[in-house]
């Protein structure tokens, strides 16, 4: 879901006539709010997303393969 949340905020750049990746939505805030960075706000978020997940589904899998090692070595 990030990964496609970032190719269409990138692609708004391309349907707006600029490039790929391009900040085209800067112009949108006021110096020092919140929003006013345009659209690398919105690739932060879904980078950050995007880490998270992967960072979760690690643990998760290390979690499991430590739950299924038998230290005892008895079944």
């Amino acid at each position: 879901f990030a990964s496609a949340m970032y190719v269409a905020l990138a692609m708004l750049g391309v349907a707006v006539g600029a490039q790929f990746c391009q900040n085209v939505l800067y112009t949108a805030g006021n110096q020092g709010d919140l929003y006013s960075s345009g659209t690398i706000f919105w690739m932060n978020v879904t980078v950050g997303i995007k880490v998270i997940t992967g960072i979760g589904s690690l643990s998760l899998i290390m979690l499991g393969v430590l739950n299924s090692i038998d230290v005892d070595y008895k079944k």
